[in-house]
């Protein structure tokens, strides 16, 4: 069982409104590949119920999703294809951890991926203890909100010490930037609080950190279309593979792959890939060990 501690949200992209979030990319991600999917979170009250229903046909099951609250919005717009601004319109409450994990009982994968503050660090305990393997997408742990929505970046010492007891933590490049401007040296470095770091570059790839060794996992093709929510899928996926006893590098082949085609086809329809087409295009996913270009 897989389970996506996180919200649906409604986000502002180019004047157009989409459904997103965690909640909705992740689950979708993992639905694909034919795993047993929860999503725990908020969608509320003005979530476009046609939406849910079409990820609920996908095989995701919602019955831990409350639609009594306000929806997470947010408007993103994109400076380039790593570089986005966010500002925050409205956010869900606090996600009920405790409640939802009584429910499930014990999981194979915990996909933790707050985006607003609805998820504390010291749920992450509680939820390590209910999960096999815990997976953290560390942005909504490292923003920071103003009163008039707009959000930004910054690490504090009592993430990167909770880090801990996570097996796989997710960081986009933007956000690592303060860790160090050198991806490879920031996921190396980010690596010695956790387990496996990977850290996402866009259409430059990816970086796989552990055990104080790094690789570069390449994109085969560039894919154009929407990027919103890649990140989540590619952290989905990893975890799926990394759970089903692939090495971390092996695991992001998988996950490159789904995030691409994703971006491609998102715009149209759910059904982003097969699993058999992930399979398939992964073997052309070049890896590499790869060192940090230490500055002075």
């Amino acid at each position: 069982m897989y389970v996506v501690v996180g919200n649906f949200t409604v986000d502002h992209v180019d004047g157009a409104k989409r459904p997103g979030g965690p909640g909705y990319y992740s689950s979708i991600a993992l639905a694909l590949l034919g795993a047993k999917v929860y999503v725990l979170g908020y969608a509320g009250q003005d979530y476009p119920r046609d939406v849910l229903e079409e990820v609920r046909k996908l095989g995701v099951d919602l019955s831990l999703v409350s639609m009594d609250s306000p929806t997470t919005i947010f408007v993103l717009e994109y400076l380039d294809l790593q570089t986005r601004v966010l500002k925050l319109l409205s956010r869900s409450p606090k996600i009920k951890i405790e409640e939802g994990y009584r429910v499930l009982g014990n999981v194979e994968v915990s996909i933790v991926s707050p985006v607003a503050g609805e998820i504390s660090l010291e749920d992450l305990g509680y939820i390590r203890k209910k999960t096999r393997v815990l997976v953290v997408d560390v942005q909504g742990f490292i923003r920071v909100i103003e009163s008039d929505g707009q959000v930004h970046h910054k690490w504090n010492h009592g993430l990167l010490d909770e880090l801990g007891i996570v097996d796989i933590i997710h960081v986009e490049e933007g956000e690592a930037n303060s860790i160090s401007k050198e991806p490879i040296e920031a996921a190396i470095k980010l690596s010695e609080y956790t387990n496996i770091v990977a850290l996402t570059m866009g259409p430059r790839g990816s970086i796989i950190a552990y055990d104080g060794v790094a690789y570069h996992i390449g994109v085969p093709k560039i894919y154009h279309g929407d990027e919103t929510g890649a990140g989540d899928v590619y952290t989905a996926v990893l975890s799926y593979y990394y759970s089903k006893g692939y090495k971390p590098e092996e695991a992001a082949r998988y996950a490159t792959i789904a995030a691409g085609l994703k971006v491609l086809r998102s715009t149209k329809t759910m059904q982003w890939y097969t699993r058999e087409e992930v399979e398939l295009l992964a073997e052309e996913v070049p890896v590499k060990e790869v060192k940090p270009v230490f500055r002075d």
